[in-house]
C-alpha cells in the first residue's frame, strides 16, 4: 500500500516543510509514500532541488505541483501564507485518490502513518482532531461562524475523503467562502462546509504544545475532552504540530527540542540556529521555577523520555 500525503509550501516555509517530510521518511518503518507538495511560484531552484532529493534512497516518491496565482485574492491574516488555501482543492486536483492525508509543514512525525491512513472515513467528508480551544477570542470566533467550539477541528492534519467530497461537489461550497474574512482562513472554511460530516481522531495524530502542557498540568481536562489519558497520549504520539510557537523562528516552548532533533538530521541543518535557539531559551528572563520546568519538559525530546 502506498500512502498519498500532501503538503503545501512557499519559499518562506520550505525549510520546516522539508524537515517535516524528512522526519516522516526517517521515522516510518515499512510505509511507502506518494509525497505531493503544493508549491507556490516563489520557490527557488535550490528549494526545488532539496525537496525533490528527499526521497532518494527510499521506496517513496515525491512530486511538486505548482498552483501559480490561484489564491492571489484570498484573505490573508496572522502572517499565514495563502499557500494554506491549497488544501481545499485536493480532492479535485488528485482524482486518482479516494482518500488522502494533508499535513501542514510545521510538524514532525514520530511514526509512520499506516494507522492514520487505514482509518475508515466512509460517510464523512474529512477526519481531524478537535482543536484545543481555550482562548476566549478563538472560541468567540468559532461561535460567530455558526459552529460549536467543542467540535471544531484543527486543519493542520486531515484525512480527506476525496471521493465523498467529489461526489457531493463540495468545491462549489468552498468557492463561496474563498474571499470571506475568516480569522482562521481555510481552517474555518473546512469546519463550516464539512461541519455535519466530520470524524474525530485521537490527538496523537496532531499533538501540539498545549496538549502537552495540559497533559502535564491538567490531565483531567485532557481526559474529559478527548476520552484518553494523558500518559497514553504522550506515549503514542505520531505527529507533533507546532501550530503556536515556531522553533525555527527561535520561539521557544514545549516540545521545541523534538523539532530540533529532526532539524539536525535534515538537509537544512545549520548549527548556528541550534545555538541561537538554546541561547534564546536561557536569555528570556524566566523565573527559576519557569526555567526548571522548561528544562524538564523541553530540553529532552519525547523519544528519550518514553523509549525503552
Amino acid at each position: 500500500m502506498r500512502i498519498p500525503i500532501v503538503f503545501s509550501t512557499d519559499h518562506n516555509f520550505v525549510m520546516p516543510t522539508g524537515v517535516a517530510i524528512s522526519s516522516l521518511l526517517r521515522n516510518s518503518d515499512t510505509e511507502k509514500y506518494d509525497v505531493i507538495i503544493l508549491a507556490a511560484e516563489d520557490l527557488t531552484d535550490k528549494d526545488i532541488e532539496l525537496l525533490e532529493s528527499l526521497t532518494e534512497g527510499t521506496f517513496s516518491t515525491i512530486r511538486l505541483v505548482n498552483f501559480g496565482n490561484t489564491f492571489d485574492n484570498a484573505y490573508e491574516i496572522r502572517g499565514i501564507s495563502k499557500a494554506t488555501y491549497f488544501r481545499l482543492l485536493i480532492p479535485w486536483m488528485f482524482p486518482e485518490y479516494d482518500k488522502i492525508i494533508y499535513c501542514d509543514g510545521d510538524i514532525i512525525f514520530r511514526k509512520g502513518l499506516s494507522e492514520l491512513y487505514s482509518t475508515s472515513i466512509e460517510g464523512y467528508y474529512v477526519a481531524g482532531i478537535k482543536d484545543f480551544v481555550f482562548d476566549k477570542d478563538f472560541k468567540e470566533s468559532i461561535i460567530q461562524n455558526g459552529l460549536s467550539w467543542d467540535g471544531y477541528i484543527n486543519g493542520g492534519v486531515l484525512l480527506i475523503n476525496c471521493k465523498e467530497q467529489r461526489n457531493d461537489n463540495l468545491l462549489d461550497e468552498y468557492k463561496r467562502h474563498f474571499d470571506k474574512r475568516y480569522t482562521y482562513q481555510d481552517q474555518d472554511i473546512i469546519n463550516i462546509v464539512c461541519k455535519s460530516r466530520i470524524k474525530y481522531l485521537s490527538p496523537v495524530f496532531n499533538f501540539n504544545s498545549n496538549f502537552y502542557k495540559y497533559s502535564i498540568c491538567r490531565p483531567e481536562y485532557i481526559e474529559e475532552r478527548f476520552k484518553e489519558t494523558s500518559d497514553s497520549l504522550i506515549k503514542n504520539i505520531t505527529i507533533i504540530h507546532y501550530c503556536g510557537l515556531k522553533p525555527w523562528r527561535k520561539e521557544i516552548g514545549y516540545l521545541f527540542s523534538d523539532w530540533l532533533a529532526s532539524y539536525a538530521k535534515s538537509k537544512w541543518y545549520d548549527p548556528s540556529l541550534e545555538f541561537d535557539m538554546y541561547s534564546t531559551l536561557f536569555c528570556k528572563g524566566f523565573t527559576i521555577k519557569e526555567l526548571l520546568r522548561m528544562i524538564k519538559y523541553s530540553l529532552f525530546p519525547l523519544r528519550f523520555r518514553y523509549d525503552k
